[in-house]
């Protein structure tokens, strides 16, 4: 049996100072999806990234920022799961490469009985 209570899925696009309140609203689980690039940092060779605002663009060598990257990402994720679990809410952090069909098995089944990153 499934234990529904409250929205199903809400996708983590805020700060984590707005999550509190996110998680309280929707009384449910969060589901932060990144693509394995984001998670990885996994670059070889430098890259331009661009502000998807227009704000202007960095150059990174991947190779010498990897560190703090994964330092700085793993920080922010742990804000974001601290936030929502802190506020009555189910989080977990999902690849965007792993079949909706997990994620969704995973989301639905009984606190209990929960594998993977749910928290």
């Amino acid at each position: 049996s499934y234990d529904i209570q409250g929205p199903l899925l809400g996708l983590l696009v805020h700060p984590p100072d707005a999550l509190g309140r996110l998680a309280q609203a929707l009384a449910g689980r969060l589901v932060h999806v990144l693509h394995p690039d984001e998670i990885d940092f996994d670059l070889r060779e430098r890259a331009r990234f661009e502000d998807p605002e227009g704000e202007g663009f960095l150059d990174v060598d991947p190779v010498a920022t990897r560190a703090a990257y994964r330092r700085e990402l793993a920080a922010f994720l742990d804000a974001c799961r601290r936030r929502c679990v802190g506020a009555g809410a189910r989080y977990a952090l999902a690849r965007s490469d792993r079949p909706v069909h997990e994620i969704l098995a995973e989301a639905l089944a009984p606190r209990g009985a929960r594998t993977g990153a749910w928290a």
